[in-house]
């Protein structure tokens, strides 16, 4: 993992542009963890935050991951509810985002500069072998 997330991301391209001739050959073996995750986060550390005249009340979001020698499936789905407010709007918050070992997922269309999904797994209780 890089210092930064954007720089963890161009080495992992970096690193697959690297392999592009490797591709002409025929894959002997090919064994990837079969990986099922469905979560939903509550951003609580959104609430309360105001953009112009609304105040964030409720930010949802719902994730369904599968991984396995065939391909992955991410369905993502998010709700953010908002209320009008009276006072005047003030700095939005920060946010941080971590990830850590053992392995980064990336999946990226072909002709995409940079990826759509992007996962580092270090949990093995959503691994299924």
């Amino acid at each position: 993992m890089d210092s930064t997330f954007d720089a963890t991301i161009n080495k992992a391209l970096e690193y697959s542009d690297l392999l592009q001739p490797a591709r002409k050959y025929q894959i002997a073996e090919f064994k990837v963890p079969k990986l099922e995750i469905s979560t939903k986060k509550e951003f609580e550390s959104l609430i309360g935050i105001k953009i112009n005249n609304w105040i964030i009340t409720t930010a949802l979001q719902w994730i369904d991951f599968q991984l396995n020698e065939k391909g992955a499936i991410l369905k993502s789905k998010a709700h953010i509810r908002m209320l009008r407010s009276i006072e005047s709007p003030v700095e939005e918050k920060a946010i941080h985002l971590l990830f850590d070992q053992p392995f980064l997922l990336m999946l990226k269309n072909r002709n995409a500069d940079y990826p759509y999904f992007v996962i580092w797994v270090n949990n093995k209780d959503i691994m299924l072998q």
